[in-house]
C-alpha cells in the first residue's frame, strides 16, 4: 500500500530490488492514518513509520526493515 499520489515507485523499491524482491502494490490510501486499520482487516502488509502506529491499538505485527530506510 502507498499513501502518496503519483508514481508507485519509491526508494523502497530500489532497496527491495537490491535484496532480489519487488513490491506488488494492490491498493493506495488517501492518508497514512488509514493504513493500520486496512492492514488489520486484510492479508496485506505495509511499510509505515513506527510513530504513525503508536496511537493505533490492535493486533499488528511490527517488524524492522532489514536495511536503513531514509
Amino acid at each position: 500500500m502507498q499513501a502518496v499520489k503519483g508514481s508507485f515507485t519509491t526508494p523502497i523499491d530500489d532497496a527491495l530490488k537490491a535484496f532480489g524482491h519487488k513490491r506488488n502494490v494492490v491498493m493506495s490510501a488517501a492518508s497514512f492514518l488509514f493504513i493500520p486499520e486496512i492492514v488489520k482487516k486484510s492479508d496485506l502488509v505495509a511499510l509505515i513509520l513506527r510513530r504513525l502506529l503508536q496511537a493505533h491499538s490492535g493486533p499488528l505485527i511490527v517488524t524492522e526493515l532489514p536495511w536503513l530506510a531514509e
